[in-house]
């Protein structure tokens, strides 16, 4: 009901003026473009592959990205994601929706030097659990990403290795 209710009410009658995308935004464009990727699972000597296209849409405020891996893939075959800042939170969240029906919620302060950190959580399986994405830029066409799970009492554990290479 509240959805509704706001999405009734013009954002202007919010707002006094009409906002603008945050400068924060911009630390995402180095992510816009279409990417291939091989991920390297840490339980698997199997590598995968997938596309990662990410474009900044709806008026300059997000960016919009979908993953897409090859039909024989163990992997997941569709995923979209949202990319974005939180005025409020201060921070640059990222969150993703797969057709496994998996949601991963993360946030971000940003780059720090070559390394951009996403930290939260995934849902799967009627479970919650801490999600890290550690991604070191090599180059203007080049990263690598380190994906961590943690489980309840445990330490941080490495559950896959990507290395992605900007198409266009």
């Amino acid at each position: 009901m509240a959805t509704l209710l706001l999405s009734t009410i013009p954002i202007a009658a919010i707002s006094q003026h009409a906002p603008k995308p945050t400068s924060e935004l911009n630390q995402l464009t180095f992510f816009a473009g279409v990417w291939s990727c091989r991920v390297r699972p840490t339980d698997s000597a199997a590598i995968e592959e997938f596309t990662w296209n990410v474009q900044r849409t709806l008026k300059d405020f997000w960016y919009i990205a979908t993953v897409q891996t090859k039909q024989t893939s163990k992997l997941t075959t569709i995923q979209h994601e949202f990319l974005g800042y939180d005025t409020a939170a201060k921070k640059l969240l990222r969150t993703f929706v797969s057709d496994k029906g998996n949601l991963i919620e993360m946030n971000s302060s940003g780059w720090e030097a070559n390394t951009f950190v996403w930290e939260g959580s995934v849902v799967t399986n009627g479970r919650k659990i801490p999600l890290r994405e550690a991604i070191t830029r090599k180059a203007a066409t080049e990263f690598t990403a380190t994906w961590e799970v943690r489980k309840t009492g445990e330490q941080w554990a490495v559950v896959s290795n990507e290395t992605c290479r900007k198409l266009k």
